[in-house]
């Protein structure tokens, strides 16, 4: 289950969404039960679970419904801590490729926050997410904290952003917005360095941050400015590699840019300034790392024969930019 700030409620993956055809992904790629059970982080049993009423889930959850999802059945979970237990109405996932594993609703009006917070079990509707790092050089474990932040997790200044109402962003629902200002690859060769600007004060783009993405969701012009650098400063000239090219030895349904490792390294940091002067960079172990996948048994593996940009290949659905997890590897999220 990953934090999202697009719905309200929690959805869980059940089984139904690995069998017949939703085996196979929107390219008529094949994958196994176990893949598929790894790919959503396991799933739950709908026969086995209480029923509840669906009514006002997709009216609460207008992000879930406005990526073409269907709120077909619902269930009561009952969260028991210590003493006290919180229930709340939860939304099954019974088929489609749009969500890679179950949602944690913690959008503004997260069910799951409410109940909490009406029952005293926190003193305030927030959270904060270390989002640790899925670097494999350094990886590094991440936390979330309900109702507060983890003081440990805190290190240097404070930027403060306000949660944007209308929570839209072009057509992707969006409360956490910011907008870069500049964005800049720095670039280096065994002999040289570059900079090689990407977005600048001209041309800012306003962007989401949504740690339910693990990599960078970006407008088709920035794809092809940065396919387009990197081009230039390794010796791959070709597009990026399709998953059908690889598909025989592990599963990666929605990849970055992928292109091979005898093309060599990428060796590139990317450097991000935000509207109020915050500048984060990506550093090249993040940005930049062998392709992960699954292989048919459903363990995460890595394909040495290709390296992989924390990019989505393919340009933003619902022209929404996107901010995901590559990086929150660099910062603590308090909402």
């Amino acid at each position: 289950m990953v934090p999202s700030t697009v719905v309200n409620s929690t959805f869980l993956t059940t089984s139904e969404v690995c069998e017949g055809d939703n085996l196979k992904d929107d390219t008529g790629l094949l994958t196994t039960l176990n893949q598929c059970r790894s790919r959503r982080g396991g799933f739950v049993t709908r026969s086995v679970l209480s029923t509840a009423p669906i009514d006002g889930l997709s009216q609460l959850n207008k992000g879930w419904v406005g990526f073409g999802n269907v709120i077909s059945y619902a269930s009561s979970a009952t969260l028991q801590l210590l003493t006290q237990s919180v229930t709340v109405v939860e939304g099954l996932i019974t088929g489609g490729q749009m969500s890679t594993t179950s949602h944690m609703g913690l959008a503004a009006g997260s069910t799951l926050l409410d109940g909490l917070k009406k029952a005293n079990l926190i003193g305030a509707r927030s959270w904060g997410l270390n989002s640790g790092s899925q670097s494999v050089l350094f990886p590094r474990d991440g936390s979330l904290v309900l109702g507060g932040y983890d003081q440990a997790s805190l290190a240097g200044p404070l930027f403060e952003y306000n949660v944007a109402i209308p929570d839209l962003l072009n057509n992707r629902y969006c409360p956490l917005q910011i907008t870069i200002t500049q964005l800049t690859l720095e670039i280096k060769t065994p002999n040289s360095s570059a900079s090689q600007p990407i977005i600048t004060n001209s041309n800012k783009l306003p962007v989401c941050v949504e740690p339910y993405d693990n990599l960078f969701r970006m407008p088709e012009p920035i794809l092809d400015q940065v396919q387009a650098f990197f081009k230039q400063h390794t010796s791959h000239l070709e597009d990026p590699v399709l998953p059908a090219a690889y598909s025989n030895k592990i599963l990666n349904l929605e990849p970055g840019i992928v292109y091979p490792s005898s093309a060599g390294q990428f060796n590139a940091t990317l450097r991000f300034t935000i509207n109020n002067g915050l500048t984060v960079d990506i550093p090249s172990y993040e940005f930049q790392r062998p392709l992960r996948g699954l292989d048919a048994n459903g363990s995460v593996v890595l394909d040495p024969d290709y390296n992989e940009l924390q990019i989505y290949g393919s340009p933003a659905p619902e022209d929404g930019p996107v901010v995901g997890k590559a990086f929150l590897s660099q910062l603590y999220l308090f909402v």
